[in-house]
């Protein structure tokens, strides 16, 4: 009996020994930290306070369009060389279901990439944009050059007409292999519009994505619904921009004078942007900009070839920055 209570006595103190020095161990451990420098705060834009997320180091780059859905998609090794604010427009592309938004116009769009460089007492910035938003900052650069440093465009339109329509279908036909278009085929039959009609206007443009991801991605079967979760997306604002605000947009007589350094990354297997429609402003051989085609990426290059996105983009902002210096 006694040599049992000894032994139980010898276990107690062995895992009281053992609880303190994993309590002093985590309390003697450093606090947690950042891989990447984050800051966020509250702006005013168009009259409105609206909340902002600071990422990265380096020079400044407004991220246009539903810009809270992008933190995830650049890499920390790029954040080390920019700072991208993604501001949370509410007055336009995260706007409540309820408020109307079929009166603005791209004087308001611009206007609000205004107000904020002048919150971030900016006197020159970057302009980040992806896909048709980043028409935004197209039109920024082109209203005000001396506003901005450089412009880095992903998958982005060179005009909004029917030319461009036309264009996907051909793409579409011409390059999708029989295995992609049947898998488009069955995503379309899982999620029918009748399905995505009793979703919300937020849930049912993500859905969407999910559904063409043969259209969007080198990977047939990616679901991008990861970074669009919970996020507010303002449909109708989509719905307006495409059918108003962009329609018969061309980046041709905007970029006619350009000097500003602009890159301009494109996926091979981009259905939403074949690579060829870009081909008229290829051919003028502006020095201003820069074009690399991935290819092995769709509309998402920076998620799909990570790491040939990157060393491409830091390569540009390395060329680019040399000539601001002179």
């Amino acid at each position: 009996m006694k040599t049992k209570t000894i032994l139980a006595i010898i276990t107690l103190l062995t895992v009281c020994t053992l609880f303190i020095a994993l309590v002093c161990k985590i309390e003697a451990s450093p606090p947690a930290t950042q891989a990447v420098a984050r800051t966020s705060g509250i702006i005013t834009v168009r009259g409105e306070r609206v909340p902002y997320l600071s990422e990265g180091e380096g020079e400044p780059c407004i991220v246009t369009g539903v810009a809270p859905t992008y933190p995830p998609l650049f890499s920390e090794r790029l954040k080390k060389k920019i700072r991208f604010l993604y501001v949370d427009f509410k007055g336009s592309w995260t706007a409540d279901p309820t408020r109307k938004v079929d009166t603005l116009t791209m004087d308001d769009l611009v206007q609000e990439i205004d107000d904020v460089r002048l919150a971030f007492g900016l006197e020159r910035v970057c302009l980040t944009g992806h896909s048709s938003t980043g028409l935004v900052a197209i039109e920024y650069l082109a209203r005000h050059p001396e506003r901005v440093s450089r412009l880095l465009l992903v998958g982005v339109h060179p005009f909004w007409n029917q030319k461009l329509f036309d264009a996907w279908n051909e793409s579409w036909e011409r390059d999708a292999s029989p295995e992609r278009k049947a898998m488009l085929e069955e995503n379309k039959k899982r999620m029918p519009d009748s399905l995505l009609k009793t979703l919300s206007p937020r849930d049912a443009f993500a859905m969407r994505y999910v559904r063409t991801a043969p259209r969007l991605f080198f990977d047939p079967s990616y679901n991008i619904f990861w970074a669009m979760v919970g996020h507010q997306i303002s449909s109708p604002m989509l719905d307006h921009y495409w059918a108003v605000i962009v329609k018969d947009y061309d980046t041709w007589s905007r970029l006619t004078d350009n000097t500003t350094p602009i890159f301009l990354g494109l996926g091979r297997y981009d259905n939403a942007v074949p690579y060829q429609t870009w081909q008229r402003e290829r051919d003028r051989k502006n020095p201003s900009i820069s074009f690399v085609t991935f290819e092995k990426s769709a509309h998402f290059p920076m998620i799909e070839e990570p790491k040939a996105f990157d060393d491409a983009v830091l390569a540009w902002l390395a060329k680019t920055s040399k000539k601001d210096a002179r």
